[in-house]
């Protein structure tokens, strides 16, 4: 009975593991440096300094659809107190 598996020499397999742990170095590098980094981060709010949203007012297309500013009974004061008529 035949193996299907077989053992690979080292000659043939070296690159491969050459690279795959020349990758692993760089990485374990990598997130040392950027733990590093994290840690000496000083990072300041200047609460003072930001600005605060601004909610804007959309006019809907239909005059009685509900706005987040008023009702369809306001919506329809305010058509009222502009001195239009039907």
């Amino acid at each position: 009975e035949e193996k299907a598996e077989r053992q690979q020499p080292f000659e043939e397999v070296r690159d491969s593991v050459e690279s795959s742990a020349e990758q692993d170095k760089r990485e374990k590098l990598l997130e040392s440096w950027l733990s590093n980094l994290r840690d000496k981060a000083q990072v300041k709010v200047h609460e003072d300094l930001i600005q605060v949203p601004v909610e804007l007012e959309i006019e809907p297309d239909d005059p009685e659809t509900p706005t987040e500013t008023g009702t369809e009974e306001s919506n329809e004061e305010q058509e009222g107190s502009s001195g239009e008529t039907e």
